[in-house]
């Protein structure tokens, strides 16, 4: 996303465990700075940690917003049975990206926000985002 946007330069780090060094930090810090992403406190970022489903979901959200394209779709979660798994505060995400077409059932009626992304698996969902709204960008 930081690169989609020119990789613009950014401040410093505000997580203690992106050191300014690192290959990631301005894309972090800029996502940081423009509420893309929010790190599990305002000290914590775990770059080291698996994104899940409904993170990615959140960050997507985001994203979206910051481009000023007001999430449109909201999806029906009531078609699946594990939706108490999803966060608080991620439940208007998830539903945004199940009715984008970004983010679906594994079958059985099963979500699995909480489940762990691997990187092959979150190109499909970020390049998805990409086609729906590539003129935004």
């Amino acid at each position: 996303l930081w690169r989609l946007n020119g990789s613009p330069a950014a401040g410093g780090t505000p997580f203690a465990d992106v050191a300014g060094s690192m290959w990631y930090a301005d894309a972090v810090t800029w996502a940081a700075e423009n509420n893309i992403v929010k790190g599990y406190n305002e000290t914590v970022f775990a770059p080291d940690k698996n994104i899940t489903r409904e993170q990615i979901a959140a960050i997507l959200y985001r994203y979206a917003e910051f481009k000023g394209r007001a999430p449109e779709k909201t999806g029906d979660l009531s078609q699946f049975t594990d939706t108490d798994q999803i966060s608080d505060w991620a439940k208007e995400n998830v539903a945004w990206s199940v009715g984008a077409g970004l983010i679906g059932g594994k079958g059985s009626g099963i979500l699995d926000p909480l489940a762990e992304l691997l990187v092959g698996r979150s190109q499909p969902c970020c390049i998805g985002f990409w086609r729906t709204n590539k003129q935004a960008f």
